[in-house]
């Protein structure tokens, strides 16, 4: 009998997919589900079956992976930000590595067969407040990011991957934007160190001079990269 919408199953994560949700299999469907590591064992609920795969949320995990971690950002679980922190973050770079060597096969043409086919990742020197620019959402009560699948906003004070002057920014500005209507803004640190915040609802000095040249958001790793 095909699974349906709604129907609670007890599936194998096999491995991460592109974006960070686990993929098992019953029955010949292929089940997307996320906040999951690859070898666990987990009791999911059917939120979207089509022909060829299907969706899941996590109810609980019957035997976890030495990876598993609790997230440090008390949002992670809903915020639609980050969709790796339930992971170590030596596992997710050796995951995302896979992916790359995935992707490469499938697509490329070239034999990448092994994992020694495609060079190690090099992993951020931060883990976390490493990220210089990020746009956030406001409603006039709620300053956060989009919870995940919707355009509800999950309320936050922090955010654990933006650069410490960045995050320092969140408390001032919701107390600003309060009451105002909908909107996004987007904060960013340019290579001086001046935090730079762009809002129909807000204006500041420091946004004078235009804001960041095209840079990768990991401050770090764009020095790397250079």
């Amino acid at each position: 009998m095909k699974p349906v919408r709604g129907q609670t199953l007890e599936v194998q994560i096999e491995r991460l997919a592109v974006g960070g949700r686990g993929v098992a299999r019953h029955e010949g469907l292929v089940i997307f589900v996320p906040d999951t590591a690859p070898g666990e064992r987990v009791e999911v609920t059917l939120t979207l079956v089509k022909k060829n795969f299907a969706e899941a949320k996590l109810n609980r995990v019957l035997h976890p992976s030495s990876h598993r971690r609790t997230p440090p950002c008390p949002v992670a679980g809903v915020c639609g930000g980050c969709n790796w922190q339930h992971l170590e973050y030596d596992e997710q770079v050796r995951v995302k590595r896979e992916l790359v060597r995935e992707s490469l096969s499938k697509f490329s043409g070239f034999d990448v067969s092994k994992t020694e086919s495609v060079s190690p990742v090099i992993a951020s020197p931060r883990e976390f407040r490493y990220r210089n620019r990020s746009q956030f959402h406001h409603d006039g009560s709620k300053f956060g990011y989009f919870k995940r699948g919707s355009h509800s906003i999950v309320d936050i004070d922090d955010c654990p991957i933006t650069e410490e002057a960045i995050a320092a920014k969140i408390p001032e500005l919701k107390k600003q934007l309060a009451n105002k209507k909908p909107g996004r803004i987007e904060v960013s640190l340019d290579q001086d160190g001046v935090v730079r915040v762009k809002s129909a609802d807000i204006q500041h000095d420091e946004d004078e001079g235009g804001g960041l040249s095209f840079s990768q958001v990991n401050s770090e790793q764009n020095k790397l990269l250079i």
